[in-house]
């Protein structure tokens, strides 16, 4: 892990998801990956009806928690507690939450700076996700 000079000082990284915590919640039930997109016959590409209802699901937890629009540079940590043993990988949970997120926890994905991401296993009642989003100052200089 990257150490940072913030204010002429020197800080782990893992110290700035705790100093710059803009906002978290919890999306709770079975953590959803990001399904591949379709295409018709025609060769029209489409979004799965199970991608489009589980980013609903994240952006309804993100309003109903009091989320709003962070500005500038955003790091985002996910935890995924997954109630059963499907197989999912982690970059494919990860993308399901940034892209629901995409305009409207953070203006554009292109300002997500740092990425976190861990998944567990639990049992089925206690499935869910837990989000962390946090700012980056510009005065951030990674060494």
């Amino acid at each position: 892990m990257n150490d940072y000079m913030f204010d002429g000082e020197y800080r782990p990284a893992s110290m700035l998801h705790a100093t710059n915590l803009r906002h978290a919640f919890v999306i709770p039930g079975e953590p959803q990956v990001k399904g591949r997109p379709r295409f018709t016959k025609t060769g029209m590409a489409y979004t799965p009806k199970e991608t489009r209802t589980a980013e609903a699901n994240v952006l309804e937890a993100f309003i109903e928690s009091g989320g709003d629009l962070i500005t500038g540079r955003v790091g985002v940590r996910a935890t995924f507690f997954c109630g059963t043993r499907r197989r999912k990988d982690a970059d494919n949970l990860l993308k399901m939450i940034l892209d629901a997120l995409n305009t409207h926890a953070f203006t554009d994905d292109y300002l997500v700076h740092e990425l976190g991401c861990s998944k567990y296993y639990t049992t089925t009642d206690k499935a869910r996700t837990e989000v962390s989003l946090y700012s980056i100052p510009d005065e951030m200089i990674a060494l």
